[in-house]
């Protein structure tokens, strides 16, 4: 009965996780490729200043996806939300390593101390 429970529970702490991650990606990950906007542009504003006005925590700056002075938006959200799903995923793989090793840790008698 008692290995039943830490079976479910650890069911239920990655399934916790994962839906988590999924919520991320979607809410964090994934805003610049989905997201549509219509800003009103400066005269002699670029692409780059509108990433950096919508999405100051960015992984990828926008002069490594363009040449000034053509700074392309969607170039930089196409190289920007695979490097922050990938950010999502190492994270979520780290989170599932620790609850695995912790449900091992305690569903195992000999390492109670």
């Amino acid at each position: 009965m008692f290995s039943y429970l830490l079976k479910l529970a650890l069911l239920f702490k990655l399934l916790g996780v994962t839906l988590l991650a999924m919520v991320i990606a979607w809410v964090w990950a994934l805003a610049p490729i989905l997201t549509f906007f219509v800003v009103p542009s400066r005269t002699g504003s670029t692409d780059a200043d509108l990433v950096r006005q919508l999405y100051p925590c960015h992984l990828v700056q926008p002069e490594w996806v363009s040449n000034p002075p053509q700074y392309d938006f969607m170039r930089w959200a196409q190289c920007e939300t695979p490097a922050r799903l990938f950010v999502v995923f190492v994270v979520w793989i780290g989170c599932v390593m620790w609850i695995a090793r912790g449900q091992r840790l305690v569903g195992n008698p000999r390492i109670e101390s």
